[in-house]
């Protein structure tokens, strides 16, 4: 997880809600990111987003379940998550497998007191040969139902990949 917390890595997200798919990818660098997301190009600095139409102009937050791809909060949700099992691949991959109660999500993630009685979400982490972290799997269709933000389910998987080699995301405004 170390690289990860680095905070210098490429990356896709896609967040499927109710079968619909919202794909991010990008690079991370420190605090800035670069982000194509619906054909559009963003850049990020910590809560500031710009999108590039005829100009940059600030913007939204395009990302949506955004809370989900922040380290300090992926760190959070490890911490808490208990481990259920592990599962290794011919090809090198392993699997660790995590759950956690949507009690628990609600109070790290919004600061909500909740008492749902419910089978868990889950979590899964998937390193490469190497034993680094490449990829989070986030199955809360369990939270999302019981938070009443979907019908059917939400599925989050976010990739890594170039550790440690993006070199400095610019500020489109500073050109």
């Amino acid at each position: 997880m170390n690289n990860i917390f680095s905070n210098n890595y490429a990356f896709k997200y896609d967040v499927n809600l109710d079968n619909n798919i919202h794909s991010y990818i990008g690079a991370k660098k420190d605090e800035s990111e670069s982000i194509k997301f619906n054909n559009l190009d963003y850049y990020r600095n910590g809560s500031m987003f710009l999108v590039k139409g005829d100009t940059w102009t600030n913007t939204n937050n395009p990302y949506i379940f955004g809370e989900y791809f922040d380290t300090l909060n992926i760190k959070k949700i490890l911490e808490k998550s208990h481990f259920v099992s592990k599962t290794m691949f011919e090809n090198g991959t392993t699997a660790f497998n995590f759950v956690i109660s949507s009690n628990t999500l609600n109070s790290i993630l919004y600061g909500m007191n909740t008492d749902y009685d419910e089978v868990p979400n889950e979590v899964i982490l998937y390193t490469d040969v190497t034993r680094n972290v490449n990829k989070i799997t986030f199955n809360l269709d369990s939270l999302c139902r019981n938070n009443k933000i979907c019908n059917y389910g939400l599925k989050i998987n976010l990739e890594y990949d170039m550790f440690g080699e993006v070199e400095g995301i610019v500020n489109p405004m500073d050109n």
